[in-house]
């Protein structure tokens, strides 16, 4: 039995692989939140701190840092529509892995395009169903939604 695909021999592992790619999401959807600017040009994560909330970074499976990494930095380049910012391309996704001599398996690409529908939808209206959180991820949206985020 393959441990990456629990047993499935699918194009798109299961298992680990969907556990891993829902706690990256969660952890987008959650920083997004944080850092998202209001009218005044504060970050929601600003406005706890200064109430005296310490908001700790999302969790990020030790498994999911370098897709993590991957996310932000190749996302770091997007570009916007003047409504907000636009989906990751592949082509830019594949430029920055040729220029940086990293190779993705087709599941950890899945999971980057999962991460940017993610970061899209809390960036935008936050429609998007509901996923399984960790106790961790739990307790700092239970913040979040206390302090109406």
């Amino acid at each position: 039995m393959d441990p990456r695909t629990a047993g499935g021999g699918s194009q798109y592992p299961g298992g680990f692989y969907q556990i891993l790619t829902e706690a990256l999401c969660e952890a987008v959807r959650d920083k997004v939140k944080l850092d998202r600017r209001n009218n005044a040009g504060e970050t929601e994560r600003d406005r706890l701190l200064s109430r005296g909330v310490f908001i700790p970074e999302p969790e990020v499976p030790p498994a999911g840092e370098h897709l993590w990494e991957i996310f932000w930095r190749v996302g770091s380049r997007r570009t916007g529509s003047g409504l907000g910012g636009n989906p990751l391309e592949p082509t830019e996704i594949q430029a920055w892995l040729e220029l940086t001599q990293t190779r993705l398996r087709p599941f950890e690409y899945n999971i980057l395009e999962a991460m940017d529908t993610a970061r899209l939808a809390a960036a935008g209206s936050g429609d998007e169903p509901e996923v399984r959180t960790s106790a961790t991820t739990a307790g700092i949206r239970s913040v979040l939604e206390a302090f109406g985020i």
